[in-house]
Protein backbone atom coordinates (compact mmCIF):
# COMPACT_ATOMS: atom_id res chain seq x y z
CA UNK A 1 0.00 0.00 0.00
CA UNK A 2 1.11 2.98 -0.83
CA UNK A 3 1.17 6.36 1.45
CA UNK A 4 0.27 8.58 -1.13
CA UNK A 5 -2.91 6.70 -1.96
CA UNK A 6 -4.33 6.41 1.87
CA UNK A 7 -6.80 9.39 2.22
CA UNK A 8 -7.47 8.24 5.82
CA UNK A 9 -7.71 6.20 8.40
CA UNK A 10 -10.57 6.00 10.98
CA UNK A 11 -12.15 3.73 14.14
CA UNK A 12 -15.79 3.12 15.02
CA UNK A 13 -16.82 2.34 17.91
CA UNK A 14 -19.65 0.19 17.22
CA UNK A 15 -16.60 -2.09 15.82
CA UNK A 16 -13.72 -1.82 18.83
CA UNK A 17 -10.60 -3.00 17.98
CA UNK A 18 -10.89 -2.52 14.02
CA UNK A 19 -9.45 0.17 11.71
CA UNK A 20 -10.77 1.11 8.39
CA UNK A 21 -9.33 2.65 6.02
CA UNK A 22 -10.44 4.79 2.81
CA UNK A 23 -7.30 5.12 0.17
CA UNK A 24 -8.13 6.62 -3.50
CA UNK A 25 -8.89 2.73 -4.64
CA UNK A 26 -10.42 1.09 -1.98
CA UNK A 27 -12.21 0.72 1.66
CA UNK A 28 -10.86 -1.75 3.89
CA UNK A 29 -10.55 -3.19 7.48
CA UNK A 30 -8.47 -4.65 9.43
CA UNK A 31 -7.65 -5.57 13.22
CA UNK A 32 -5.33 -3.02 14.93
CA UNK A 33 -4.76 0.35 17.03
CA UNK A 34 -4.58 3.99 15.79
CA UNK A 35 -1.90 4.68 18.07
CA UNK A 36 0.63 2.51 16.30
CA UNK A 37 -0.31 3.85 13.09
CA UNK A 38 -0.02 7.31 14.37
CA UNK A 39 4.01 6.44 15.62
CA UNK A 40 4.38 4.46 12.12
CA UNK A 41 3.21 7.17 10.05
CA UNK A 42 4.67 10.49 11.24
CA UNK A 43 3.07 11.98 7.95
CA UNK A 44 -0.56 10.77 8.66
CA UNK A 45 -2.27 14.07 10.87
CA UNK A 46 -4.60 12.68 14.11
CA UNK A 47 -7.39 15.35 13.58
CA UNK A 48 -9.22 13.82 16.74
CA UNK A 49 -9.41 10.91 18.70
CA UNK A 50 -10.98 8.32 16.00
CA UNK A 51 -8.89 9.38 12.71
CA UNK A 52 -5.69 9.47 10.90
CA UNK A 53 -5.73 11.46 7.51
CA UNK A 54 -3.28 12.38 5.24
CA UNK A 55 -3.15 16.04 4.49
CA UNK A 56 -1.90 15.28 1.09
CA UNK A 57 -4.79 13.89 0.07
CA UNK A 58 -6.97 17.16 1.70
CA UNK A 59 -8.82 19.56 -1.03
CA UNK A 60 -10.46 22.41 1.66
CA UNK A 61 -10.56 22.93 5.37
CA UNK A 62 -12.95 25.09 6.80
CA UNK A 63 -11.61 26.47 10.13
CA UNK A 64 -15.07 27.77 11.26
CA UNK A 65 -16.59 24.41 11.36
CA UNK A 66 -13.70 22.10 11.52
CA UNK A 67 -14.44 20.17 8.25
CA UNK A 68 -11.79 18.54 6.75
CA UNK A 69 -12.68 17.45 3.16
CA UNK A 70 -10.40 15.23 0.88
CA UNK A 71 -10.28 14.49 -2.69
CA UNK A 72 -12.69 11.87 -2.72
CA UNK A 73 -15.38 13.85 -1.36
CA UNK A 74 -15.09 12.27 2.35
CA UNK A 75 -14.74 14.88 5.14
CA UNK A 76 -13.80 14.56 8.83
CA UNK A 77 -14.09 16.88 11.98
CA UNK A 78 -10.87 18.32 13.35
CA UNK A 79 -11.12 17.98 16.80
CA UNK A 80 -10.96 21.73 18.75
CA UNK A 81 -7.57 21.29 20.77
CA UNK A 82 -6.05 19.76 16.77
CA UNK A 83 -7.59 23.34 14.62
CA UNK A 84 -4.93 25.40 14.89
CA UNK A 85 -2.32 22.76 14.43
CA UNK A 86 -3.95 21.92 11.33
CA UNK A 87 -4.19 25.48 10.27
CA UNK A 88 -0.49 25.97 10.80
CA UNK A 89 0.25 22.80 8.95
CA UNK A 90 -1.90 23.43 6.00
CA UNK A 91 -0.53 26.86 5.50
CA UNK A 92 3.17 25.26 5.56
CA UNK A 93 1.80 22.88 2.45
CA UNK A 94 0.58 25.77 0.52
Amino acid sequence: MLMDDVIMLYTNKDVPGRIFIITKYQLAEFNGSLNTFEKDYPNLFRCNRGFLVNLDNTINYDSKTRILSFIDGSTCEVSFRKNKELIKLMSKND
